[in-house]
């Protein structure tokens, strides 16, 4: 306070002042109810996650950034937005998201561990010029949101190995030098999304 004082006098300002409370200060991150609100949850299970910022961001908390957001078994999380909202809307909203993230800390610890936890599961479908490396990008986005990765030629050569009947048919098809008909490609790729794995995880395609 000195400093400041001093530094106001060199530089004369007017201070927010209370009788009752003194030089009234608020970080600027914390403005609109001026409190900020953190929560440790322990969750083994959410914290090995690569999903968990998106999940704690769906119920309404920012997980703490670098090593701070997680230590081992334990995840940090605060309440992100204190404006246009009071006190205790603010302590609500924190309540009510870690109780939605023990939630799904309980599922992953009773077998869900394979399971995407979103209601809307993510549905990618990733495109771009012939030259572009797709496969790589298809790749690395299953990979980062834990979805299936469908690949319609890996699904043409599964047939063609299986020997079935679509499988046949599209082997003589590629050696007479033709295409294979979209509607062909279409209904492998409808079947392979409509499998169990795709509808719990969702895909990438």
């Amino acid at each position: 306070t000195d400093k400041l004082l001093k530094a106001d006098k060199k530089h004369p300002s007017q201070w927010a002042h209370s009788p009752a409370l003194g030089f009234v200060t608020a970080c600027p991150a914390t403005c609109g109810t001026g409190m900020a609100l953190q929560v440790t949850l322990k969750a083994p299970k959410l914290s090995k996650r690569p999903d968990l910022a998106a999940l704690a961001s769906r119920a309404g908390l920012k997980l703490l950034e670098g090593e701070a957001g997680v230590k081992g078994d334990l995840v940090t999380l605060l309440c992100p937005s204190p404006l246009g909202v009071s006190e205790v809307e603010c302590a609500n909203k924190t309540l009510d998201a870690a109780a939605y993230l023990c939630k799904h800390e309980k599922m992953l610890a009773g077998g869900r561990g394979q399971l995407w936890l979103w209601d809307d599961h993510p549905r990618v479908c990733v495109t771009g010029a012939p030259s572009g490396d797709k496969r790589a990008v298809a790749r690395a986005v299953a990979a980062e949101f834990g979805c299936v990765l469908v690949s319609a030629s890996g699904l043409l050569r599964e047939q063609v190995e299986a020997k079935t009947e679509v499988g046949v048919t599209v082997a003589k098809m590629m050696r007479e030098g033709y295409f294979v008909p979209p509607g062909v490609m279409a209904g492998l790729v409808a079947e392979r999304l409509g499998l169990p794995d795709c509808q719990s995880k969702g895909w990438v395609l």
